[in-house]
């Protein structure tokens, strides 16, 4: 019978194997995943680095965060690979960027330098 005291408060130890990691993390867990406080992590999340958490429970009330979500944001920020479109028209959008610029490229290149403009005269 719970009674308040903080044994009965906490978590069951894990049946996963110790090889698992568990897919979603709590705040706490995130934290540690990523290597910073949880205070640390809070703020980094706020500031855009790591994702938002995915709201889970009965109520709604248990942010969690996808383990290889924040695998892939990782990655971005070290630099070992581009961020990814967020949807469909975004990608086309930055492959039209991309072949306009390619075009433009192609155009300067192959272009012949016009006459050079004189300098002012003195009067």
């Amino acid at each position: 019978m719970p009674d308040g005291s903080l044994a009965s408060r906490t978590r069951r130890p894990s049946s996963l194997p110790l090889s698992l990691a568990p897919r979603f993390l709590r705040r706490d867990q995130a934290a540690e995943y990523v290597g910073v406080s949880p205070d640390v992590f809070t703020w980094e999340v706020a500031q855009g680095w790591w994702p938002p958490p995915v709201r889970r429970g009965a109520k709604g009330g248990l942010d969690t965060w996808d383990r290889l979500a924040l695998d892939d944001r990782a990655d971005i920020v070290s630099g070992r690979r581009e961020a990814l479109p967020e949807s469909a028209a975004e990608a086309a959008q930055q492959a039209a960027a991309e072949a306009a610029a390619i075009e433009g490229a192609k155009r300067a290149a192959t272009q012949r330098p016009g006459p050079k403009p004189r300098p002012p005269q003195a009067r």
